[in-house]
Formats: C-alpha cells, structure tokens, sequence
C-alpha cells in the first residue's frame, strides 16, 4: 500500500522567474521577477495571483549558485539596481518590478550564480537578547582591561544554534571598534555561515574577508580570517598562523578550547559553546563571565503536549504502513 499524500516531502528547488503583466499601461516596458521555492506550475500561479492578471511568462531559472548556496529575486534586484535600472515599488517580497530587458535580467542571474557579485541586501538587526550578550560581553572585556589581567580576557556564550552568532559576534567586534579578527571552526562546513554573514549583511559593508592572500601588514578596515581548527593546527597549511599577528579577537566556534590562548596571540577571546562545563574545568572561564541562552528563552508560551491514542486508532494507523502521521490528518473530523 502507498503512502498517503501528506507524507510527501517539499523538495527545496529554487527558481527564479520572469513575467510580463499584459494589457495595464503602469507596466508597460517593465518586467515582474519573482521567487518561489521549488518549479511547482500552480505555486507559481498563485504567487503572481494568475486568476486575476493577464500575463505571459519570460522565463524560469535555477536559483542555486555554483556553491551550492541560493539567492533570491531581492539580489536579482540588488544587481538591476547597481546597473542603474528603474524599478516600481512591490509590496510582496517574493516579487520585484523593473524596467530592463530579460537579456539583462539573464546576465544578473549569471553573476549571482558564478558568485561575481556580492549583494548585500541583509540589513536585519540585533534582537534584545543580542545585544545583551554584546553589552555584557563589552562591559567584562572592558572591566579585566582595565584591571590588568590579561589571563581573564576570555568569553563565553552559551548558547543554542538559533543564536546566529556570526552575525552578533561581528557586532560585538564592531561595538569594540576591532580590527584583526579571526574565527576558528569546528569544520569548512561552517565556513560558508561566517564568510555569507561578511559578505552579505549591510553593517560590515568596509569590512574585509582575509585570504591567505592579503598582506596583513597592508590591511586598513577590519578584517575577519575564518578557518577550521584542523586546517589551524597545521601550521605548514595556514600561512596566517605563522605570520605571528596579533588578533584582536580570537572566536573560538569549534566547541573545543584546546589551549587556542597558546597559539593565538589576542587581546579578547570569545568562546561559543553549548556545554560550558568543559571550559570550566580550564579555570579560564568563570561563571561571571558566561552569557546563557537558549531558543526557548525567546519563547515563554512554548506549550508541549502528550496525547495518548487509544488502541483503537492504532489499528487505524496500520493501513498507512507507518509510523507517524500529521497532526492534522490525527484530527481530521
């Protein structure tokens, strides 16, 4: 027996695409870009309201970079607006209207997808619980500084992986006014987060992502060097660990300490973790000097709830050949 239809998954398949609204003088010349998650023909539908319009579809594309990553009709827009197009102001943001050909619409999905434009079209802020942690992470750093004990100038954040610290991380760097940054990762897969979060986000726009390239004597704007610890350790793979710079802040996101105040020279350390008790232990990190938080700190009127099904209804489940169901299928009437 097959299983039913609401055990079917939503396959994330990214699209951009392109249409002409017919017959309304307001957009003559203009074309409608839009994002849907997956090239699902009556999604697409929906989206541009096609009962209620006269159109005719230009075109669909891929919105998956060469990297893996994926972009939206928001940095579509982003590249138009750099090569100095006219757009008309939509209230949907999974929709954009411009004023080009679809030639030019084709060459700013080609550079988005080759990574040859950077679109900074993050402009978020910081949440209450983020800037405490930033506060109270700036008033420690800014108390063991001024009592001269540099054997303290260690931070941690205990934190869930809702947090997103590479985004508050770069905040409490900026808020200090720090130049020399480096983040040391548990894996490469972490990479892309820290180096998108640079790349992307309004605020760190005179910010610079270090290579192993760059001359750090010649860097004038802040600059963040993200690696793994593995690739760290190996000081014959790492270049920047050889040069000797003095960081002015280490962020230790590897969830290991392994004595990093040994091999890297910083003026602060910000450590990111979700069991503190390893850092206890190395004496370095005191209670006083642990942010905590967790997502459901954010969510005081979480509610979980145990259901017991009676053995009737198990005998039910039996002729979906499963073991879970949907809660609205549980409560179907």
């Amino acid at each position: 027996m097959s299983i039913p239809d609401f055990f079917e998954l939503n396959i994330f398949n990214p699209i951009i695409y392109a249409y002409e609204i017919k017959d309304e003088i307001r957009y003559k010349g203009f074309i409608n870009i839009g994002y849907a998650e997956n090239n699902d023909e009556n999604n697409i539908k929906e989206l541009i309201n096609a009962n209620t319009i006269s159109y005719n579809m230009l075109g669909i594309w891929s919105a998956i970079k060469n990297d893996g990553t994926f972009f939206t009709c928001q940095d579509v827009a982003y590249v138009l607006k750099q090569n100095g197009k006219t757009s008309l102001e939509q209230s949907d943001s999974n929709s954009v209207c411009f004023k080009c050909t679809l030639i030019d619409i084709k060459l700013a999905i080609k550079s988005l997808m080759n990574g040859s434009i950077i679109c900074r079209t993050a402009s978020y802020t910081m949440h209450n619980y983020q800037k405490q942690a930033v506060e109270t992470t700036m008033q420690y750093f800014t108390f063991v500084k001024n009592s001269g004990n540099i054997n303290q100038h260690h931070f941690l954040w205990n934190i869930s992986y809702n947090f997103n610290a590479p985004f508050v991380s770069y905040q409490l760097a900026k808020a200090m006014d720090l130049k020399y940054i480096i983040v040391i990762t548990t894996a490469n897969s972490e990479h892309d987060a820290w180096k998108n979060m640079l790349l992307t986000h309004v605020d760190f726009k005179d910010w610079l992502h270090l290579t192993e390239q760059h001359e750090p004597n010649t860097i004038k704007t802040p600059a963040v060097y993200v690696t793994s610890l593995k690739h760290f350790l190996d000081e014959t793979n790492d270049s920047f660990c050889q040069n000797n710079i003095k960081w002015d802040l280490v962020i230790n996101s590897s969830n290991f300490d392994f004595h990093l105040h040994n091999l890297i020279d910083a003026s602060y350390y910000l450590h990111l973790c979700n069991f503190p008790s390893y850092f206890e232990k190395e004496n370095f990190i005191k209670k006083a000097s642990i942010y905590n938080w967790n997502y459901f700190d954010e969510k005081p009127h979480t509610v979980m709830f145990a259901y017991k099904i009676k053995e009737l209804l198990f005998r039910d489940l039996n002729k979906f050949n499963s073991n879970q169901i949907t809660f609205n299928e549980l409560f179907a009437t």
